[in-house]
């Protein structure tokens, strides 16, 4: 049971995929598979991954054991994880949410995976009347920018040193919408099998694919 679907790309927002293209295979003789089928496979995996590396494998392997039955009292705190809530002045929307970070990583990954298979293809692409062509680097690029600052905030990629201190939470826990790393900081007591001292950070793709 997967936290965002398939729904998540069909809406006309940046996260947007044409689930009736064929998805590109670098083996032309090969059948290409059906986008759907390949972005919910997706889901499944690039969620897990993300999840694991975020929550750690007691809490992680917790949260799905408890998607089922998530609106029983007893699951406050993952629902609250899930679906988002106010508290304290700030605003977490949510892993299950339209823009869901989780929703970021997987159409970064999609659009990783197309241009590997693509310039295996080899493609021309004609530049459109009045248009502007632009590399799928710039937008995974921009893609990764944005699910890096919903992940884990610029304060977990640039810490805060003072001496011999070094401040992983910074500045961003007072900000009205934090990052999942500030919003799991922030409710650290709610869960206690999560040790955020493990919790892994992503470095941004740039439009070089760097």
């Amino acid at each position: 049971m997967s936290i965002i679907t398939i729904e998540h790309f069909k809406q006309a927002n940046n996260l947007y995929i044409p689930i009736a293209t064929d998805f590109p295979v670098a083996n032309t003789s090969a059948t290409p598979p059906n986008v759907s089928d390949a972005i919910t496979n997706l889901i499944t995996k690039v969620e897990k991954n993300v999840l694991l590396n975020a929550l750690g494998l007691s809490a992680y392997n917790e949260l799905i054991s408890v998607l089922p039955d998530i609106d029983e009292p007893e699951n406050e705190k993952w629902k609250k994880l899930v679906e988002g809530e106010e508290y304290d002045g700030k605003l977490w929307n949510g892993l299950q949410w339209e823009f869901s970070l989780l929703a970021y990583a997987v159409k970064m990954e999609f659009l990783f995976l197309n241009a590997q298979n693509l310039q295996g293809i080899g493609v021309v692409e004609a530049q459109p009347q009045n248009g502007v062509f632009m590399s799928p680097q710039f937008e995974i690029a921009n893609l990764s920018v944005k699910f890096v600052e919903m992940y884990q905030g610029d304060f977990l990629y640039h810490p805060i040193v003072y001496d011999d201190f070094i401040d992983w939470a910074g500045s961003r826990q007072s900000e009205t919408e934090p990052s999942l790393y500030g919003y799991l900081y922030d409710k650290r007591a709610d869960f206690e099998n999560i040790d955020l001292n493990k919790f892994q950070i992503y470095k941004p793709f740039n439009s070089f694919g760097l």
